[in-house]
């Protein structure tokens, strides 16, 4: 069972110019090749998630904003972002079983 979290603590801003800046937020949880995996595949299936860019080796997510966007828009990205990784922990845990029950028949 997956459950991969952002830990809204550790919640960055930078600035990227102007215009642009990034967020970004440490996961905590087991983040190995399933997880990941299956966090590109629930990425990949919806638009809504496109703008959570994943760095494994960090164990963070982070993506862009406009300097503009308030405090408000910020948290419902926030969301959104939950959302993706409970998503993917579903996935992953999917998966994990699938492939679990082939090697039992094999």
């Amino acid at each position: 069972m997956y459950g991969v979290w952002a830990d809204q603590s550790t919640l960055r801003r930078e600035s990227l110019g102007p215009l642009f800046g990034r967020v970004s937020v440490e996961l905590r949880g087991a983040t190995d090749d399933t997880w990941a995996g299956a966090y590109v595949v629930v990425r990949h299936d919806s638009e809504q998630f496109s703008r959570f860019n994943l760095d494994v080796r960090l164990g963070r997510v982070s993506f862009t904003v406009r300097a503009s966007e308030t405090a408000e828009e910020i948290q419902d990205a926030l969301s959104r972002l939950t959302l993706l990784l409970e998503l993917a922990n579903l996935q992953a845990t999917t998966d994990s079983a699938a492939s679990l029950d082939e090697r039992r028949r094999a």
